[in-house]
């Protein structure tokens, strides 16, 4: 995820805490205390940390890059506005998108955080 995340961004990757990690995009550094990517892990097997919950501030973030981000999890441009505009989440496969509040959404990994 964050090689991901460098690369759609031109950005750098902190890690906060052992499986919490805040991302400035645009080559901003250092990470400011309101990150405009950050992202959780969860063990999802012996050894094996995987991205259980990605929190995006959209209006940080440029449409194109984050739309481009969004579609690896499956999820349209559509679903984006929907559930900027509603606060709905959209569920794509594995995935959940939902706002978190006004200016951000997070895509969530369901089975690593036991949503049904």
């Amino acid at each position: 995820m964050q090689a991901a995340i460098e690369k759609h961004f031109d950005g750098t990757c902190e890690q906060i805490q052992p499986t919490v990690f805040a991302c400035g995009s645009y080559g901003e550094e250092p990470v400011s205390y309101r990150p405009e990517i950050g992202f959780t892990l969860l063990p999802a097997g012996e050894n094996t940390l995987a991205v259980a919950n990605l929190f995006l501030r959209h209006s940080l973030l440029e449409e194109d890059d984050l739309q481009n981000l969004l579609n690896r999890f499956g999820f349209s441009e559509s679903d984006l506005r929907g559930v900027i505009e509603t606060g709905d989440s959209v569920d794509r496969n594995d995935f959940r998108l939902q706002r978190m509040s006004e200016d951000q959404v997070v895509v969530i990994s369901k089975p690593l955080t036991n949503l049904d």
